[in-house]
């Protein structure tokens, strides 16, 4: 998970030129922080699930505004003229931070299942 948790982190470290940065920088460095706690320990569980939930619960929210909006609209220019691109990506981001959560999930049900 600690390559997770370095995107996560280089991803908090991109967001200075996003209209919100605080915000982002916060999801992106929480998603990170619960990447790094050790799969198996006490509060693993706890922190991939209340981040992953969170993003996913807020990536949700967001989408019916980005209705229309594909892939290429997101990634052809990084000035979005159409403030759904912007929607659209930072509901993106929100479910890559979420399935981020989700594997760490697994890997934390495997280490608890199989320890040693």
């Amino acid at each position: 998970m600690q390559g997770i948790a370095l995107l996560f982190f280089l991803s908090a470290g991109l967001q200075y030129n996003d209209p919100d940065p605080l915000l982002w920088v916060l999801v992106y460095c929480s998603a990170g922080g619960a990447a790094l706690v050790p799969s198996g320990s006490r509060w693993s569980r706890a922190a991939l699930g209340f981040v992953g939930c969170g993003a996913l619960v807020w990536a949700l929210t967001l989408l019916p505004e980005a209705r229309g909006i594909g892939l290429a609209q997101m990634t052809e220019s990084m000035k979005a003229y159409d403030g759904r691109v912007e929607i659209a990506r930072e509901a993106g981001g929100l479910l890559l931070v979420a399935a981020g959560m989700a594997v760490g999930l697994v890997g934390d049900f495997r280490a608890r299942r199989n320890p040693g």
